[in-house]
């Protein structure tokens, strides 16, 4: 995550996913966690990862295949389904 250098880069890097995932449905949200000003970054959740909330499932079934193998920053993204009750409370309650 050192490509991350400001809390604005985290909001760009936001907006910069949603571009990408609305080739594939109905974005309701993008959330990437940033680490803590004083502390390790590594005691907030889902840090280090990107999440995103589609509309439908499908959308996100579509997304999921067409991350498959892509790279980022020189780095292969893992795509993951998130409980969306663990989802809801756990990043954006």
């Amino acid at each position: 995550m050192n490509e991350i250098e400001s809390r604005i880069d985290y909001k760009e890097l936001e907006f910069d996913v949603e571009d990408e995932m609305i080739r594939y449905g109905k974005v309701v949200r993008v959330c990437v966690p940033r680490p803590p000003l004083f502390c390790d970054p590594y005691t907030i959740g889902g840090f280090g990862r990107v999440y995103v909330r589609f509309r439908e499932v499908e959308e996100a079934k579509r997304a999921k295949e067409a991350m498959i193998r892509r790279r980022f920053n020189g780095r292969i993204v893992e795509v993951q389904f998130y409980p969306e009750d663990r989802f809801i409370k756990g990043i954006w309650g």
